[in-house]
């Protein structure tokens, strides 16, 4: 059976696509397409924000994995987790032992495991995630027989870094996890699969703290949205904590508990602010719920040919104006920022300059304090000033020290002055 895609409103909750099973992994993209996969699917289902269907990878059978070609030529199949990093790179843990990523260009690629599961040195990998220099954490709990009539789980992350090497970050006996998820600040939440307890990993150090939870939850999985607001769900409830610990019900039993109790429910968070749970055999919306992304995200450079062009950065509209230092960081904007992005040769976002508002402009003072917007150039000379040029009839200067300043205009152009002293003088710029 198919994926169908119903808009059907339920209180404050929209069904978007009814599926022939429990769904096991659910990704969302910044605009809101969604990857889906479930114990039928030998494959990973996109559904676009207006509800067209789509393989994502798979081709539909079970069968080995084929890695460095098509993903949708290769087989895949027992996912039961789907990371999608900023990237657009999908992450994917199967239980049978194996971590592998679709990229961005749509390639199947292998990351972490052999394709064994369920023994003391095998351990199942049950959730990824991705910290911001593009390290690759998993989430693994380990099954075995630790006595007579005896059955345990260990749990533990591992870290896969940039170079494909592997270690421990973290390691608890007597302990397992239904899902880890990236904080805005560099920290892992832990879910505990049986415990119902939270914790924060600190990857660098391997310290855990718990976070304060008024509430259980039952193998339940996690999304954290911008500001570092934790959205859970299982079963039974969807509840939101934010970082002061203020714990709110979004829902309550959305799936029919008798039909699935203590089951999981799978969440997701796209870019536009909005939840999407999956569970039983639904995927629900839950609009305007979230912080809203930021809208840029950095690509790392794509694996092609000597000569071949790397996507470097994917923006939200056109680039209107770029400029590039001599240690290749570069400076751009576009029509829908207000403000000037850098993006460090290490792919490091950052602001230059702006304050986010379409607003005045306020000469003298740190550059991103300011209004900056409507910019069609950027030029930076050799003493690292960023100069700039707006369709509004100014060019200003982003000094080596950051401060705004300047040059020439008077924010009306076309009066026909050409004479005069530069900042008085109107003017009409589309390049400095």
């Amino acid at each position: 059976m198919e994926p169908s895609v119903v808009v059907q409103a339920v209180g404050t909750r929209t069904i978007v696509a009814t599926l022939d099973s429990s769904p096991t992994a659910l990704a969302a993209q910044s605009d809101g397409t969604l990857f889906v996969t479930s114990g039928t699917f030998a494959n990973i289902r996109s559904i676009s924000p207006s509800g067209v269907l789509g393989v994502k990878a798979g081709n539909g059978v079970e069968g080995p994995t084929v890695y460095g070609g098509s993903a949708t030529a290769s087989s895949v199949y027992g996912l039961n987790d789907l990371h999608l990093d900023t990237s657009g790179n999908l992450f994917t843990a199967a239980i049978r032992g194996l971590v592998d990523v679709v990229t961005s260009g749509n390639v199947l690629e292998h990351v972490a495991g052999d394709g064994h599961i369920y023994s003391r040195f095998d351990p199942r990998q049950v959730a990824i995630t991705s910290g911001p220099d593009g390290s690759v954490y998993i989430g693994e709990t380990y099954s075995y027989d630790c006595g007579p009539y005896l059955f345990c789980q260990d749990a533990d992350v591992q870290v896969v870094d940039a170079g494909g090497a592997i270690s421990t970050v973290y390691s608890a006996g007597n302990s397992s996890l239904s899902d880890i998820a990236m904080s805005p600040d560099g920290t892992i939440v832990l879910a505990g699969a049986t415990s119902g307890e939270l914790l924060r990993l600190d990857p660098a150090t391997g310290a855990t703290t718990p976070i304060p939870f008024p509430g259980y939850l039952d193998s339940g999985h996690m999304a954290i949205d911008a500001d570092g607001t934790v959205f859970l769900a299982d079963a039974q409830s969807i509840l939101k904590m934010t970082t002061d610990g203020t714990v709110s019900t979004i829902d309550v039993a959305p799936f029919n508990p008798s039909l699935a109790p203590n089951g999981s429910s799978h969440v997701a968070l796209d870019g536009l602010g909005n939840l999407y749970v999956a569970g039983l055999n639904q995927v629900l919306k839950y609009s305007s719920v979230a912080a809203v992304a930021a809208p840029v995200s950095v690509f790392p450079a794509l694996p092609v040919a000597s000569g071949n062009p790397s996507i470097v950065a994917s923006l939200p509209a056109n680039a209107t104006a770029l400029a590039a230092r001599n240690d290749g960081t570069l400076f751009v904007t576009s029509g829908t920022f207000a403000n000037i992005r850098s993006i460090s040769p290490s792919r490091v976002l950052g602001t230059k300059a702006g304050n986010g508002t379409i607003g005045p402009s306020v000469y003298g003072g740190s550059a991103t304090a300011s209004s900056v917007y409507g910019l069609n150039d950027l030029h930076l000379d050799g003493s690292g000033n960023l100069f700039t040029s707006a369709i509004r009839g100014l060019v200003d200067v982003v000094t080596s020290g950051d401060v705004l300043e300047h040059i020439a205009g008077t924010g009306i152009p076309f009066n026909g002055s050409d004479a005069g002293q530069a900042a008085s003088t109107s003017v009409d710029p589309v390049a400095v």
